[in-house]
């Protein structure tokens, strides 16, 4: 047995994972907003009132159509990337009910939502794989923020598959925050929230946002309204330019933002736990007036806390079948295979740590391999990069896990850093390993999010 610590190569995955990369920013294009302005008459036009009705239960039916097509570019090493086609044919239904605010700007946007249907199918150079939202995780509170729509499971922990599926670009929770706060008439402009693009797209680290709505006409009772935008920055610390051009439908009559269609086109730099892309979303969004049935009574949402509680909003992912993680969503899982897995910390854009996890051959119940015999491995697996064993231990469990820790300090590629590894071993002999690879530089800033990752891991039947 011997631990993995070497960073794994990046490699291409046809999976869903593709999406949640793609899913975190998107791409809208083609509609004009020079088109479609009424004659001019002799009358002043007559400015209309574009506010949603504030009833105390404001819930709607949501029916998304997503389309995404475009490249992918995956790094495969040596400063050298592969090219890969991408469509993404996706379909969301659900039930929201609009809540109160937590706070300012898009802590203004609160809902809690019911998933009749998520569903996404990703072709990734002709290799076809479904993401769905599972039947336990379909009770959904969405809270606004400036980087993006959060989602959490109200019963349970999504998984990282998960969450990327239903951040689809234009969510319905923000979408009404295009309407005018003042009233308006035909051929008039405005500027919604300065936030508002970022909270759309997903862009977490902002340098430059603009975006215009413009009301292009009102035929019977709908009122038509033209936007485009285009926002700089970085998601993921990773370099990104969003346009969006779109055409939203109020309806007059009832008062509410009806449909919104919209096209975003993104392009962004390969990053620490994404690839590059230069893609397109078309997305068609309709709401519709709908029951407060359960899950969404009153007494079902006056359970909902006004602040998320942070574990609230950690991951759950199995792998080697028996070997559930469950992590904060500043850790991405990066690469995994049928024997190893690696997971990165991205904060802030910067990458701190790298994570490979490992089987380890199984011993007899109660019984787990030889601290001796794991050293010896972390030695001989290191070589000439290790330096010094700076401590080892063993760590107290409550549910009967061994769990022994030793970090060492060396030098990989001129650079300075610890590794922190871990044997992990269940009262029936399972085993895994674990090291946490951090620059020294960084180690102040990690903290004990080894222990943290650790104390969570759960062997399962």
């Amino acid at each position: 047995m011997r631990p993995r610590c070497n960073p794994v190569r990046p490699v291409v995955r046809e999976r869903c994972r593709w999406l949640s990369a793609i899913l975190a920013g998107w791409i809208l294009s083609g509609f004009g907003f020079g088109e479609g302005t009424p004659a001019d008459t002799a009358d002043p036009p007559k400015a209309l009132s574009m506010r949603e009705r504030a009833d105390s239960a404001r819930t709607y039916q949501i029916d998304i159509r997503l389309n995404v097509s475009g490249k992918l570019q995956a790094a495969i090493g040596e400063g050298k990337a592969a090219s890969l086609d991408l469509k993404v044919d996706g379909r969301f239904r659900y039930r929201e009910r609009l809540l109160d605010g937590a706070g300012p700007g898009p802590e203004s946007l609160r809902s809690v939502r019911h998933y009749e249907h998520a569903q996404a199918d990703v072709i990734v150079n002709q290799r076809k794989t479904t993401s769905r939202l599972r039947a336990a995780h379909r009770l959904v509170v969405a809270h606004g923020r400036h980087e993006g729509i959060l989602l959490y499971c109200v019963n349970d922990h999504f998984s990282p598959d998960e969450v990327m599926l239903l951040q689809v670009p234009a969510d319905s929770l923000a979408v009404t925050s295009l309407l005018p706060e003042k009233n308006v008439a035909v051929g008039e402009t405005w500027s919604p929230p300065e936030w508002l693009l970022a909270t759309l797209t997903g862009i977490e680290a902002v340098k430059k946002t603009q975006l215009v709505c413009r009301l292009q006409q009102i035929e019977r009772d709908v009122a038509t309204i033209a936007f485009e935008g285009k926002i700089e920055g970085a998601i993921y610390g990773a370099l990104s330019t969003i346009s969006v051009v779109g055409i939203a439908e109020f309806d007059t009559s009832h008062r509410y933002l009806r449909r919104v269609r919209l096209t975003q086109k993104e392009k962004r730099m390969i990053g620490s736990v994404a690839p590059g892309m230069d893609v397109t979303a078309e997305v068609v969004l309709t709401r519709a007036p709908a029951s407060s049935a359960p899950p969404l009574d009153d007494a079902n949402v006056r359970r909902i806390p006004l602040d998320p509680p942070a574990e609230a909003l950690w991951l759950r992912e199995r792998f080697f079948g028996d070997v559930v993680c469950t992590f904060d969503r500043q850790w991405h899982v990066f690469h995994r295979t049928a024997d190893a897995a690696v997971l990165r910390l991205v904060d802030n854009g910067t990458l701190l740590s790298q994570c490979n996890l490992s089987p380890v051959p199984r011993m007899p119940a109660g019984q787990h391999t030889p601290k001796t015999k794991f050293v010896a491995d972390i030695q001989a697996s290191l070589g000439d990069k290790l330096k010094e064993i700076v401590t080892d231990a063993e760590i107290p469990t409550r549910d009967g896990r061994y769990v022994y820790r030793v970090a060492v300090t060396g030098q990989a590629n001129k650079l300075d850093m610890q590794w922190i590894y871990y044997l992990c071993a269940a009262p029936n002999g399972r085993q895994v390993s674990l090291v946490f690879a951090v620059e020294t530089k960084h180690l102040k800033r990690f903290g004990d999010r080894d222990r943290q990752f650790v104390e969570r891991l759960r062997f399962v039947r």
